[in-house]
């Protein structure tokens, strides 16, 4: 299998894939650049590979080069190591969401633990079931027909729509 440019040396890959498929609902990608783990269809953990500049976006954020993971996080947690420094960054593209985006170098003496407890945060964060109490969220799911209860009448439609003053 011929390596892309943006591949993590496969070791790293293992140990991540391994912490990432021990989560539920989760799936597997090859993304535009590297590997990246989605549940939900949402990217909760990414690895690949900065050098020569190259992804420019993530050369810029993690400020070197080598193996890079992006994962989520919000509140305190994010605030935290956004500040952190090394091994953590912050891209600046990663706060368009509530879950902010936070980069983590994986180099010699990596905390595989602390990767766990990054990487299982994140999922935690875009894994979250809405509660079957809770009211639709969109308008759309608002607006869903439902049918009337059984021996009652048909709802009577508006007149007000269509009609113009005066007729």
């Amino acid at each position: 299998m011929r390596m892309r440019k943006s591949d993590a040396p496969p070791a790293i890959i293992q140990k991540v894939r391994a912490i990432c498929m021990a989560l539920d609902d989760v799936v597997e990608e090859l993304a535009w650049a590297g590997t990246r783990w989605v549940t939900r269809k949402r990217n909760f953990a990414h690895v690949l590979v900065v050098k020569d500049r190259w992804p420019p976006q993530y050369a810029r954020a993690a400020g070197r080069d080598g193996v890079v993971l992006t994962f989520r996080a919000a509140g305190p947690l994010y605030d935290a190591l956004a500040e952190a420094g090394a091994p953590f960054f912050a891209p600046p593209w990663g706060v368009r969401w509530t879950s902010h985006v936070v980069g983590m170098h994986l180099g010699r003496g990596v905390d595989w633990a602390l990767v766990k407890r990054c990487i299982v945060d994140s999922h935690a964060l875009l894994a979250r079931k809405k509660s079957k109490s809770a009211r639709p969220s969109s308008k759309k799911a608002s607006r869903a027909k439902r049918s009337p209860p059984k021996g009652s009448a048909p709802p009577k439609k508006s007149r007000s729509r269509g009609r113009r003053r005066g007729q």
